[in-house]
């Protein structure tokens, strides 16, 4: 049995429930479907093709009113929906490339509207099941639209509730300009999300690394250096004296297969090797190694790690040969070769600084 105050709460509850039953039913009877939307479209507006004979221009001005940017980009999240992409693209040259938005008082108002659409177009495409390059082309032409520094309050909001899809979206097309452009986005309007977009990067770097250009590089150099991310910077620095041996023909493109189980479990078992270097990571060592081998892994390891802090590690193991050199057998191979890297090295870093 139940108590009064129970059941009439309940039916309270109930009554509640039919009331949004209603309205939910109102909503569908009043709204139309995709594919129903698409059919409309495609019977009053003609495809939108540079080799069309429909002047849409013409058609624009005498039926269509002038946007503002929260109704530009909820038109443009409609259309996405309705798989218009042509009349998306005309839409982002009329409005974004020609910046041909009408202008109207940026009041709280306006902003709230913004935020709203700015959130329902990000949405659209972050949430696309198949998501494809052209998508982010559309994202990236309005992320970077040069007026967006007058709502920057609004992009900080819509950054610290979608940085993460958009992050793996860009990984997906393994894009360096997507990437930077998004870098470049968050340092702008969301400095409380760039210490968690830094280190996401900083534990990625071995998969987007090569992916950027020396131009880019220069973003990504400037803006770490801000963070104070000692080992992201590391890291940067490497590849930039990487791409710098790469531009004056120095740098082997021989690809040295990743070190096995075997030789990550003896990195991890000697801590010394741990607290000194990365190399063996990356593949180095002069067991069963030719010197092209061995040669590839340094160059492989130089996109990670500075070349000072390479050099540094092996002059440590070749010290190391020479202390067990007659105690615990014959390490006469493994001091020439340490001396044989070590002078590819020297030969490396004279030409880089000459």
């Amino acid at each position: 049995m139940i108590s009064v105050e129970e059941y009439k709460k309940l039916q309270e509850e109930n009554a509640k429930l039919k009331k949004q039953v209603k309205k939910y039913s109102r909503r569908v009877k009043q709204s139309i479907s995709k594919n129903e939307m698409e059919y409309v479209l495609d019977r009053l507006v003609p495809n939108v093709d540079d080799d069309s004979d429909f002047l849409y221009d013409t058609y624009w001005e005498m039926n269509v009113p002038w946007l503002t940017y929260p109704e530009l980009l909820k038109m443009l999240s409609l259309l996405m929906k309705a798989n218009r992409y042509d009349l998306v693209h005309y839409l982002m040259d009329k409005y974004i490339t020609q910046d041909d938005l009408i202008e109207v008082e940026i009041n709280d108002k306006f902003k709230d509207e913004l935020k709203v659409s700015l959130n329902m177009f990000v949405k659209t495409i972050v949430d696309q099941r198949q998501i494809q390059d052209y998508h982010l082309e559309i994202l990236f032409q309005i992320l970077t639209f040069k007026s967006n520094y007058l709502f920057a309050s609004v992009f900080n909001e819509m950054f610290n509730v979608y940085v993460e899809q958009i992050t793996t979206a860009c990984f997906k097309f393994k894009n360096g300009w997507y990437l930077t452009q998004l870098l470049l986005r968050i340092w702008l309007f969301n400095r409380d999300v760039l210490p968690q977009f830094i280190n996401f990067m900083y534990r990625h770097y071995d998969l987007w690394h090569s992916w950027i250009s020396d131009a880019q590089l220069i973003v990504w150099e400037n803006i770490v250096n801000s963070s104070g991310h000692e080992q992201f910077i590391s890291k940067i620095n490497a590849l930039k004296e990487y791409k710098h041996l790469q531009k004056n023909g120095l740098a082997i493109n021989h690809v040295e297969p990743v070190a096995t189980d075997h030789e990550h479990k003896s990195d991890l078992d000697t801590k010394q090797w741990n607290d000194r270097s990365e190399l063996r990571k990356y593949g180095y060592e002069v067991t069963n190694k030719t010197t092209l081998e061995r040669q590839a892994a340094l160059h492989r390891a130089m996109k990670h790690i500075p070349l000072h802090k390479i050099v540094s590690h092996i002059q440590w193991l070749l010290q190391n040969s020479y202390k067990k050199h007659g105690v615990r057998g014959d390490y006469s191979r493994s001091i020439n070769a340490y001396e044989m890297d070590l002078e590819h090295l020297d030969k490396i870093f004279k030409q880089e600084t000459d």
